[in-house]
């Protein structure tokens, strides 16, 4: 049985800032969230700022939990979605959710549009594609449903090599 590192004088730094009285400084602290740190440190930490008083810093902490696929914090980013009375903040918490569980998201444009993203990468650092004509049609999405454009989409991509892409470090480490 593995036992879980004591936290470290950083992991309590960290710490301290996320309980700071200040929202910029608990944006700056989600900002220091990496794969470097224990992937449970980091769920939890971003757990805890889902429900900060401040609805930037829950924009934040959704945008966290995309970046690092933090798929623990579905429920969570679901029940906070579903809680949010700000409309912004409810869109990032929403799209969070949705691009971690189905790897795309769909949602009307202000000119009523459709405006569809993919989730393109699963490791560092995260990658969104917006896909346009080159790579779909809404005839396409019509025919074949955004998930199987998606799917085509991503393995597309995965077959591409790119500089700088690598697997999280906790995957890497778990497995």
């Amino acid at each position: 049985m593995t036992h879980p590192k004591p936290p470290t004088k950083t992991h309590r730094e960290i710490a301290d800032l996320m309980g700071s009285g200040r929202a910029n400084l608990r944006v700056r602290a989600l900002g220091l969230v990496h794969d470097g740190l224990p992937k449970a440190f980091c769920v939890e930490l971003v757990r805890q700022r889902l429900t900060d008083r401040s609805k930037r810093v829950r924009q934040v902490a959704a945008n966290v939990a995309r970046c690092f696929i933090l798929s623990d914090l579905l429920p969570d980013l679901d029940h906070a979605a579903g809680v949010e009375r700000d409309p912004d903040t409810r869109f990032q918490l929403e799209y969070a959710a949705a691009l971690i569980r189905d790897v795309y998201f769909v949602y009307p444009r202000a000119d009523g549009s459709e405006a569809f993203v993919i989730r393109v990468w699963d490791g560092y650092p995260a990658e969104l594609l917006y896909p346009g004509d080159g790579w779909c049609t809404p005839a396409d999405i019509a025919e074949r449903g955004h998930r199987a454009v998606a799917e085509d989409i991503r393995r597309y991509i995965f077959s591409r090599q790119r500089p700088g892409r690598r697997p999280f470090r906790w995957d890497t480490l778990a497995g």
